[in-house]
């Protein structure tokens, strides 16, 4: 089973994300092995070093990911992905036998440090969206790419 980690800035997300993520969460419990990680965003004022900040961030983001472990940034800069080409990475990475992380930065972006260290950096197009909406266009899209992995009609073509 591919253990995959969402490490995510910010804890207080409304109920219509909440009830998504755990609708995805529980199509994906026969196949993933997912754990949410969410961590605290720092206080933002006008007075604020924003790169003082990510840096934070990017250092709080680290304390979860152990050495070997494959990391995916959602990066507005990254590279798109049809669904078929992220479920062939993702079928690519299970054999590889690799716990994923998956990060979803804070509202001004991930750090450069986090982004250098990043094995892959991935767009989810070119609009920007709120981080809420990431996380459940991030949990479809991991159902969407497992069910084309088992030919389920899910994902139709």
């Amino acid at each position: 089973m591919i253990q995959i980690n969402i490490i995510a800035l910010g804890k207080k997300m409304p109920s219509w994300v909440i009830t998504a993520n755990q609708e995805f969460q529980k199509r994906l419990a026969p196949y993933v092995d997912l754990k949410l990680i969410e961590l605290d965003i720092p206080k933002r004022t006008k007075n604020n070093n924003i790169a003082k900040l990510k840096q934070l961030e990017a250092s709080n983001i680290a304390e979860h990911i152990k050495p070997g472990e494959l990391i995916v940034t959602l990066d507005e800069h990254g590279k798109q992905w049809t669904s078929e080409q992220f479920s062939e990475r993702l079928d690519t990475w299970r054999t590889e036998n690799q716990t994923i992380n998956f990060i979803i930065g804070g509202p001004d972006g991930i750090d450069k440090s986090l982004i250098q260290k990043a094995h892959y950096h991935w767009s989810l197009g070119k609009l920007v969206y709120p981080h809420a909406l990431v996380r459940v266009v991030l949990y479809e899209q991991l159902y969407r790419a497992i069910s084309i992995l088992h030919n389920h009609p899910y994902h139709r073509q």
